[in-house]
């Protein structure tokens, strides 16, 4: 162990409070003489000796925990190291036995957060440094696109440290969510404050315009819970009321999204609590919908044939029947329909006989319609060869309808095959092999994939699929149908530096409570996709506390190209690869999940080397460790001013890139993981933060760059000193607005 600064012996040094009842003294003098900073941390008494968060300056565990390679931390908790450095004075911790400790927070590591924009504060999570962004539309596009609504997040304030550990190392992630009263987790809630933001800041429509982004399943980030949370909030506010009919229909796309935005809007806006001896918060809800809100759910319900609603009718709260009662019946949206487009429809307002069937689930015999007449039919039989797929398709069925009431056989599957999108039949794929369905049925599974020519899915979603079966033909229509949605998306010119991440939080992180694939999973495929692409004009690093530069056969599918990254950053031994890293980083299995110390190391290598690239896509959760702007550079516990100099934030590394080597070089910053927080700073014209999962992140660059030549010509200088200010929102505007 080293000496502490002025001589004091080995311990764990802090220059912060104390925790318990005994405060340090306004001059910084304990009861022993003894400053704050000279205290070590053994003389604390254990009340002070408290469960770390994995915000604060990266505590220890107890050495027994580091035993187990799953799901490690990337806070460096499952990394004892000796003689951290922290702040601007050189305070660090040694190796302490026993549990955690708590010994500052991030704040105490780098400066306090503020309302700035352009310089680096306190990360919220990690013992790092990040850089707020204050205009709320540009923070909401950079965070709705990490996963979907109120789902697991690695890092999260209300979850002690002890309950990371004891989850990642019973499963091997983290997939459990830790909600409120409201039932809202920490980034769940962020997103509802970041929403109310824009629909009270000066551009209120934005907040519709990026619901719209969120929820097209074509060039959007095909999302479905979040877009109607948005609808939501925007109906809950004067500025955003009056767009809420106008995006209604663009942002509820089908039936079942009119009964989750109903019933959003209750839950977040009409709840009131209701007095109880017990204390638990009531689930009352008091008042009306607002007129904006009410008209959007009558368009949107007009929009629907009784097919669909017949197909996403449902017994669960709340139904279609209590959102038809809601906004005043059927005749009252015939009503905002004849306003709103000047026509009339003959099933608005609604026969009886589907009034009654979505609102009291009675079937009324009086002017039955076909489709109540056919559901009759069907539900009055259990026996599966008297079902015909005609008599399916005209009751509206869905598959999970038919399998409910028929039991899952390989007869019943068959007969579903006709009726299933191309989202269903590429999550069933393992249910077809397990119930053995023909040949026959496994052409037409084939053919309606095939025929699908704009996808809807998410393309890790082709992963899972592949992962779930074994017969060698459905993992090759997987991989096919992944490389023929990949070449339709836009050519992006010139070289590209794709960066990924695959660090502890990335790959220990579930992308759902029922999904065992993981947030590096979303983020490899998308780097795969953007391999597979641009082929030998792209390059591929894989960070965590190394860097691997991966090798990509140019001839291989878009899936063999994302195992072959799954491959290099968690299993292969990194040293074969020329693994860049601090000394002890440079060996071992993968790239090393405690920190993200490769991804400096990446930006450095090609500074050094003068290797051009025209744009540079980080796709990470962006929870970096680093404390570079402090300037002492410590990145748990590694002294990087030896590497980098002072102050080398990930900003500052991409600066120093375009200063060396292309002064017009792009940085898209693609947040895979919805933290509120940006490693880029805000602003910077060639700099664009955005999120999501979608392969469509690729088109939304090219119209980022549309118009604009920033790629290189050879050798020569490119002719524009400084790119076009092209803001994202911009881009989306002129897509959405309506």
């Amino acid at each position: 162990m080293r000496a502490a600064p002025g001589g004091a012996g080995p311990g764990y040094f802090i220059r912060t409070v104390y925790v318990g009842s005994t405060p340090t003294r306004p001059s910084g003098r304990s009861s022993n003489g003894r400053t704050a900073e000279q205290a070590p941390n053994r003389q604390f008494p254990r009340r002070f000796r408290l469960a770390a968060t994995v915000a604060g300056c990266v505590p220890f565990p107890d050495r027994r925990l580091i035993a187990s390679p799953a799901g490690r931390c990337r806070s460096g908790l499952l990394q004892p190291l000796h003689g951290f450095a922290f702040g601007r004075d050189e305070t660090r911790a040694d190796d302490f036995p026993g549990a955690f400790l708590l010994a500052a927070t991030a704040a105490r590591c780098v400066p306090m957060a503020t309302t700035e924009t352009d310089t680096p504060v306190a990360h919220k999570h990690v013992p790092g440094s990040a850089f707020n962004i204050a205009d709320p539309v540009t923070k909401l596009a950079h965070m709705i696109g990490g996963g979907s609504f109120n789902e697991p997040k690695y890092y999260d304030s209300n979850r002690p440290a002890a309950a990371v550990y004891a989850e990642l190392f019973a499963t091997g992630k983290i997939a459990s969510v830790i909600v409120d009263q409201m039932g809202l987790s920490e980034q769940a809630r962020e997103v509802i404050e970041t929403a109310a933001a824009v629909a009270q800041g000066d551009t209120p429509e934005d907040l519709l315009v990026v619901a719209a982004w969120a929820r097209d399943t074509k060039a959007g980030l095909k999302l479905r819970t979040t877009p109607q949370v948005l609808l939501a909030v925007a109906a809950a506010f004067p500025k955003t009321r009056g767009f809420v009919p106008k995006y209604a229909t663009a942002i509820i796309q089908r039936a079942d999204e009119i009964r989750d935005v109903f019933g959003l809007y209750r839950h977040l806006f009409m709840t009131s609590p209701k007095p109880a001896e017990n204390e638990k918060p009531g689930r009352a809800h008091r008042g009306t919908l607002p007129h904006g809100l009410r008209k959007a759910l009558s368009l949107s319900f007009a929009s629907q044939s009784d097919y669909t609603l017949l197909k996403y009718n449902g017994t669960d709260r709340p139904t279609f029947g209590d959102v038809l009662k809601m906004v005043g019946g059927s005749a009252k949206i015939g009503t905002f329909l004849r306003k709103a487009t000047g026509q009339a429809r003959t099933q608005w307002p609604l026969p009886k006989a589907m009034f009654e069937y979505l609102v009291n689930g009675r079937y009324v015999e009086e002017d039955l319609p076909p489709v109540l007449a056919a559901r009759k039919r069907f539900f009055a039989t259990k026996d599966v060869a008297a079902v015909t797929p005609e008599l399916v398709r005209e009751a509206a069925l869905t598959w999970e309808n038919v399998v409910s009431h028929l039991g899952n056989a390989a007869a019943v599957w068959e007969l579903c095959v006709p009726i299933m999108g191309e989202m269903a039949l590429t999550r069933n794929l393992r249910n077809f092999e397990q119930a053995e369905i023909s040949e026959a049925a496994w052409d037409r599974v084939e053919q309606k994939l095939l025929a699908v020519e704009d996808s809807v899915q998410l393309p890790f979603r082709y992963f899972s699929a592949e992962r779930e079966v074994s017969s060698p033909r459905a993992k090759a229509l997987m991989a096919k149908l992944l490389d023929r949605a990949v070449s339709k998306l836009a050519d992006l010119p010139g070289n590209t530096l794709v960066l990924v991440d695959n660090s502890g939080s990335a790959v220990g992180c579930a992308v759902s409570k029922r999904s065992d694939l993981r947030v590096s999973d979303a983020g490899n495929t998308l780097a795969a996709v953007l391999a597979k692409r641009l082929g030998s004009r792209c390059r591929v690093g894989v960070f965590g506390d190394s860097l691997v530069w991966v090798p990509i056969d140019p001839e291989a599918g878009t899936l063999a190209i994302k195992k072959q990254i799954d491959s290099v950053g968690r299993r292969e031994e990194r040293s074969t690869h020329g693994a860049l890293g601090i000394p002890d980083y440079r060996h071992g299995p993968g790239v090393g999940q405690s920190t993200e110390t490769g991804l400096w190391f990446a930006l450095d290598d090609v500074t050094k080397r003068k290797e051009r690239f025209d744009r540079i896509v980080f796709l990470s959760d962006l929870c970096c460790y680093t404390q570079g702007d402090n300037g002492t550079a410590t990145n748990c516990g590694v002294n990087m001013e030896q590497y980098f100099g002072k102050g080398a934030t990930m900003q500052v590394m991409v600066d120093r890139f375009r200063e060396q080597v292309n002064p017009t070089c792009r940085a898209y910053s693609v947040n895979l993981a919805g933290y509120g927080q940006s490693q880029l700073r805000p602003g910077d014209t060639r700099s664009h933060l955005m999120s999501g999962w979608s392969d469509k992140i690729v088109d939304l660059i090219r119209d980022l760059e549309s118009g604009e030549p920033v790629y290189s010509v050879g050798d020569g200088v490119p002719t524009i000193a400084e790119p076009l200010p092209v803001l994202v929102i911009e881009v989306l505007r002129d897509r959405y607005r309506r």
